[in-house]
């Protein structure tokens, strides 16, 4: 515990005043997606529930927003359904099988769909 603190009390907060915000910058990059804001969609599944567009409705407000989604493996629309719809960088979350087969098979369809991270 003492090290924690020791650590903590090394950082510093410097406030940043007088400075121009009349045009922020929201903008990152991760995993060498630009993204215009902060933002990304966790991988989630049932969208359909809430709407008949289900994912690939999803992915296109979150890209239209600048931000990142990331594609359940139990999602309601098809790899190839979101990925049509998609148009920024497309994420996977891949859920192992139990059969080393259909995992191939569903890092073969995303990386022919275009994911460039799963």
């Amino acid at each position: 515990m003492r090290e924690n603190r020791l650590a903590f009390e090394r950082r510093a907060i410097v406030p940043h005043v007088y400075r121009d915000l009349s045009a922020p910058d929201t903008s990152s990059t991760l995993l060498g997606a630009r993204l215009a804001v902060p933002l990304i969609s966790p991988p989630t599944m049932g969208h359909g529930l809430a709407h008949r567009s289900a994912e690939s409705g999803t992915i296109r407000g979150v890209h239209a927003a600048g931000g990142q989604f990331v594609l359940s493996t139990l999602s309601n629309h098809s790899i190839e359904q979101v990925a049509a719809a998609s148009q920024g960088p497309r994420w996977f979350q891949l859920y192992q099988q139990q059969d080393d087969g259909l995992t191939r098979e569903l890092l073969q369809r995303a990386r022919a769909a275009g994911v460039q991270a799963a």
